[in-house]
């Protein structure tokens, strides 16, 4: 309080009045330095939340993915369907060929001029159909339900939900 008295008692002519402006200056300069930092932590805490409940996303995408690699194919990568609605199932996720491309394009795993015998080699890829379920899961999950119907429905009577 005594500094404001002694602010309004300055004449215009002292050295005291050239200092305000400078003093005034810095002085709103750490008031807002303080509160930015004071945003600040607000936003970490709000990102900090935002990426634990992101993370339990990602477990429950990885799981499902896991749970239907195991119910297709008992996890193997190697595995084919002979006769599965007139053609073949090929690999993890039991893949019908078209399917596997058509998704392996939509989620950039190949380009569209990819040859049929490289979409052919890498539908056997764990990774890949791992990486496909995930982005199916996360962005189409009706897509998934009918794409592993059977699976699915295995997997949610027994009790794993998101």
């Amino acid at each position: 309080m005594s500094l404001l008295r002694s602010i309004l008692k300055m004449k215009p002519s002292s050295k005291k009045t050239k200092i305000l402006p400078i003093f005034l200056a810095i002085l709103v300069l750490i008031i807002s330095i303080w509160l930015i930092k004071k945003n600040t932590i607000n936003i970490k805490s709000s990102l900090v939340q935002l990426v634990s409940v992101e993370n339990q996303n990602i477990d429950y995408y990885d799981t499902m993915s896991e749970k239907l690699i195991m119910c297709e194919s008992s996890n193997n990568c190697l595995s084919i369907n002979p006769q599965d609605g007139g053609s073949s199932s090929l690999g993890c996720l039991q893949w019908k060929i078209e399917t596997f491309r058509e998704y392996a394009e939509k989620y950039g795993v190949v380009g569209k001029n990819a040859s049929w015998n490289y979409v052919s080699t890498i539908i056997w890829d764990k990774k890949i159909n791992k990486y496909l379920a995930i982005q199916i899961l996360k962005n189409e999950p009706e897509t998934a339900k009918k794409l592993w119907h059977n699976c699915w429905r295995k997997i949610r009577k027994i009790g794993f939900r998101k």
